[in-house]
């Protein structure tokens, strides 16, 4: 028998569900490698995006695009030292258990109920945004009925087993993917002249007051509101602890995360700041306003506004679920410490 010391690394991981640990559920119960897939692909694409991009665009300019850029960078270094702990030890509460490990209890305490808190006010956003474009459909039912009705259905999807919410958030974050990317293109030919009845309006990154009209300190501030739409970028590995092959699913999220942020975050403001002027956006206030709903509309393509808020509403209502999956699980880690 060894007689050398335990280390903290064999410790109890938290919580010991269906991440493969023992005691997990049956392999059946598992993620598969097309959720986990699509799940580090359009996972955090939500409201934040489609929606609060707005916002940053319309404080700081085609700037903005460096303000993506900046938060990125932030992110993909953060997700490439997680992927690196989380290879070597899959845990369903992540970060806290590593915070756990490396520093104390107190940490975990405090990292745990941090991220369930701001999950709580995620939740709350997509579940208001969600409710009222359901209320602009059926005006019937009131919005905030709506708001309670997605979150039970959304629950009710979560607490039937984690391949059920793997299955709901593969389509729904399939449709945000296909999206972003015939957006992309759509607007590249826009940008370029090539779609029909367009003109090229590259020149619309430096011709209203400036590629950065109010000045490039504000790009750099931009990058705190920028950060919360890259959030939810750390589900990817959660999720991959629960998958039938979280050392692949792990590497999977952690070595794609680049691309993700040049292609879907980046790339879409810098088509939005290209083909719309950024002066000229409405103030995000709900999906009929957001930008990319504004800029798509300028393509002449019909029921484009339709078209984007149905969009923009899978986003918001997968975002949703995977905002309670996320909740729920780091909820269930801090019962297992007894935090």
């Amino acid at each position: 028998m060894s007689t050398e010391p335990e280390s903290q690394w064999d410790r109890p991981v938290s919580p010991e569900t269906s991440a493969g640990f023992a005691g997990a559920n049956p392999r059946t119960k598992k993620l598969r490698s097309r959720h986990v897939t699509m799940i580090t692909l359009g996972g955090i694409i939500g409201a934040s995006l489609f929606v609060g991009s707005g916002n940053v665009i319309r404080a700081v300019g085609p700037a903005a695009v460096l303000s993506y850029l900046i938060g990125g960078l932030l992110v993909f270094l953060a997700m490439r030292m997680l992927g690196e702990m989380a290879a070597s030890r899959p845990a369903i509460g992540s970060f806290m258990e590593y915070a756990r490990v490396g520093l104390g209890n107190w940490a975990a305490y405090l990292v745990g109920w941090l991220y369930w808190y701001f999950w709580v006010g995620v939740l709350a956003y997509e579940a208001v945004l969600g409710g009222e474009t359901m209320a602009s459909w059926f005006p019937v039912v009131p919005s905030w009925a709506w708001s309670l009705v997605l979150i039970a259905i959304f629950v009710g999807t979560n607490v039937i087993s984690v391949r059920t919410f793997g299955e709901v958030e593969f389509w729904l974050a399939s449709i945000k993917v296909l999206a972003i990317v015939v957006f992309l293109g759509a607007g590249l030919l826009f940008a370029f002249g090539l779609w029909p009845n367009s003109e090229v309006s590259i020149s619309n990154l430096w011709e209203h007051g400036g590629f950065a009209p109010n000045g490039y300190g504000v790009a750099f501030t931009g990058v705190a509101l920028v950060i919360f739409s890259y959030f939810g970028t750390e589900i990817a590995v959660m999720a991959s602890a629960e998958s039938e092959d979280p050392a692949k699913g792990i590497r999977q999220a952690t070595s794609t995360i680049i691309w993700r942020i040049l292609l879907f975050f980046v790339g879409s403001v810098l088509i939005i700041v290209t083909v719309v002027p950024w002066d000229e956006l409405p103030v995000p206030t709900d999906v009929a306003n957001a930008p990319f709903t504004y800029a798509l509309e300028q393509f002449g393509i019909p029921g484009a506004s339709v078209i984007m808020q149905l969009v923009i509403f899978t986003a918001v209502i997968s975002v949703l679920n995977s905002g309670l999956y996320s909740a729920s699980r780091m909820f269930s880690a801090l019962a297992e410490q007894g935090f």
